[in-house]
C-alpha cells in the first residue's frame, strides 16, 4: 500500500516541518531532559496547529 512515514496518526506535515523534526530528532540525541521536554512541548504545539 502506500508508504508511511512510521507516523501513524499524526497530521500531515509540510516539508519544512518535517525537515525541522529530523533535525531535532538528530539534536535530540545530545538535549538533556529538561531541553528535550521543550522541544516536545514545541512539537506537539506545531501539531495541535497543523491539526486545524
Amino acid at each position: 500500500p502506500g508508504h508511511s512515514n512510521g507516523a501513524k496518526g499524526l497530521p500531515q506535515l509540510s516539508d519544512d516541518e518535517v525537515r525541522f523534526l529530523s533535525q531535532i530528532r538528530r539534536y535530540s540525541v545530545s538535549l538533556n531532559d529538561s531541553d528535550r521536554k521543550l522541544v516536545l512541548a514545541m512539537v506537539k504545539k506545531m501539531a495541535a496547529n497543523a491539526g486545524r
